[in-house]
């Protein structure tokens, strides 16, 4: 990366704006109150059939 560190090669030398820390304890606080975890029936309205887990789709593959 250069030399920098890899927060520099992150977000550039220039430090983020107070409010992209605050987004960001915000989706961490929400992660962890489990505000996240309820699954939107979105996925099933669009595609007209139930989402997929990741593990379950990964595992589906290597069984294919």
């Amino acid at each position: 990366m250069n030399g920098s560190t890899s927060r520099e090669g992150c977000v550039g030398s220039r430090e983020p704006p107070q409010r992209q820390y605050d987004a960001w304890v915000s989706t961490y606080t929400a992660i962890a109150s489990g505000e996240l975890a309820a699954l939107s029936p979105a996925v099933q309205d669009i595609a007209g059939s139930a989402p997929t887990l990741l593990r379950d789709y990964i595992t589906a593959q290597s069984h294919a």
